[in-house]
């Protein structure tokens, strides 16, 4: 299955951002995207694209900036 994660919509912007979600918690083998950038989003926010991502349970690392504290979106599509 091919997915998408991007924090588009997140207010202040990221400007830095894990690019590799992992397998299990604590963290377990990392999960590297098969493409990431600053542009895909129309606010310039962050964008992953996983493909041919096998079945199961991962988690994505929150980085923050010092003074970024949230709220924060992410979309999994």
């Amino acid at each position: 299955m091919d997915v998408i994660v991007d924090y588009c919509g997140t207010a202040p912007l990221f400007q830095s951002v894990y690019i590799v979600p992992v397998e299990g918690c604590p963290c377990g083998a990392l999960v590297y995207s098969s493409h990431y950038g600053f542009y895909d989003c129309m606010d310039g926010n962050a964008s992953m694209k996983f493909f041919s991502l096998p079945s199961g349970t991962y988690y994505i690392p929150i980085y923050t900036d010092i003074g970024v504290t949230g709220p924060y979106t992410i979309n999994v599509k």
